[in-house]
């Protein structure tokens, strides 16, 4: 179909071609493509340099997920697509590091690379290091950051202190370590006012995998939570913090997360008292617990009462144990009912001296 006429729109009903092995469209005066999906197909090997030359076309949606690619990603530092906005590469083979390359695609938005087999210093694959700080420095519409079930370490300040469009937050299962990032009260996009259990759509495609959105920092090595306004009604209505080395007390400005609907800080070595805050106070025992020296309401109480059912069943005990020795033991049973009876004799000679005694004060008062 070369040199056929057949634009400018693109052609719609190769949607339903399942056969090809060689298309030639050349020279057909084609416009207006901005998304292009390849997805779902058992296309092999390298990537063709035309999916990312495009000179005269602003491709900014590229779908190339589930395939069977197999080559490393350096290609993507050799023809740059200066409009690419959304790139998903997921689901497919591809091998070796991820490039130092991303500040070439300017308007990059996300990229999706789950479910290969990369390897090297940067979603389940085992990366090393510290988070590369171009992910804050150059990536700066970056709307989700999803790097869990991995092995970084350091802490996480400057690869956040940018990301003033970062919707989703997903650090858990690794080896960060330090305070609690500061820069959380840059991260104004996460604020919102609705269900926390919704599809993120970026240039129009949904993108189902992300469904909570807010601060997923758990079991990372946080030594402390700052005290400033990092919290402020900048996190969404679910918070978790658990298992990891926080310590000191809660700070203030989480007080006044009046939308916070989930909130988990259990395991840690949190001090002092719960701030006074009915948003707190309300959450579940459950959520402090694992911080020995937290006080105050709703901990407090929760330890009370399991303190006095300790001791209410420590004193049940004992007196099994007294029943029982009696009970089975007839030589201890006499010298206990002989213990008993000396000890009446005893109170009622005391009872009556006591009697004595204030007869005779009275006789003398009359």
């Amino acid at each position: 179909m070369r040199s056929c006429k057949l634009g400018p729109q693109f052609l719609s009903w190769l949607r339903w071609q399942t056969n090809f092995s060689i298309m030639d469209i050349s020279a057909n005066n084609i416009s207006d493509l901005s998304f292009f999906n390849l997805s779902f197909n058992k296309i092999s090997r390298s990537i063709p340099n035309l999916l990312l030359e495009f000179d005269y076309c602003p491709v900014i949606v590229l779908d190339l997920s589930i395939n069977m690619f197999s080559e490393p990603l350096s290609f993507l530092c050799m023809k740059i697509n200066n409009d690419l906005i959304y790139f998903d590469l997921s689901y497919n083979l591809l091998i070796g590091g991820i490039p130092d390359c991303w500040k070439k695609y300017k308007r990059l938005t996300a990229i999706n690379l789950e479910k290969n087999n990369l390897s090297g210093v940067i979603l389940n694959n085992k990366l090393i290091g510290i988070i590369p700080p171009w992910i804050g420095e150059r990536l700066e519409r970056l709307i989700v950051l999803h790097l869990r079930l991995n092995e970084f370490c350091g802490n996480a300040h400057l690869t956040l202190s940018c990301q003033q469009f970062l919707q989703v937050l997903d650090l858990s299962l690794n080896n960060i370590s330090g305070d609690i990032p500061s820069c959380l009260n840059n991260l104004t996009a996460m604020a919102h006012f609705g269900s926390s259990m919704e599809t993120i759509s970026i240039m129009g495609i949904g993108i189902p995998w992300i469904l909570v959105m807010g601060n997923t920092l758990r079991t990372n090595k946080f030594a402390r939570v700052d005290k400033s306004e990092s919290f402020k009604k900048h996190v969404e209505d679910s918070l978790d913090l658990s298992t990891n080395n926080l310590s000191g007390e809660i700070p203030k400005s989480m007080s006044e997360l009046s939308f916070l609907s989930v909130l988990d800080l259990s395991n840690n070595n949190l001090s002092r008292k719960i701030l006074s805050s009915t948003q707190l106070q309300s959450f579940n025992a459950i959520s402090y617990s694992g911080n020995l020296r937290l006080c105050r309401e709703p901990l407090s109480k929760f330890l009370k009462m399991s303190h006095q059912s300790c001791i209410r069943m420590a004193i049940l005990k004992e007196a099994m144990k007294i029943l029982g020795t009696l009970v089975i033991n007839k030589s201890w049973r006499h010298k206990y009912f002989q213990s008993v009876n000396k000890l009446r004799e005893w109170i009622r000679l005391r009872m009556a001296l006591i009697v004595v005694k204030l007869q005779r004060k009275l006789g003398l008062k009359e």
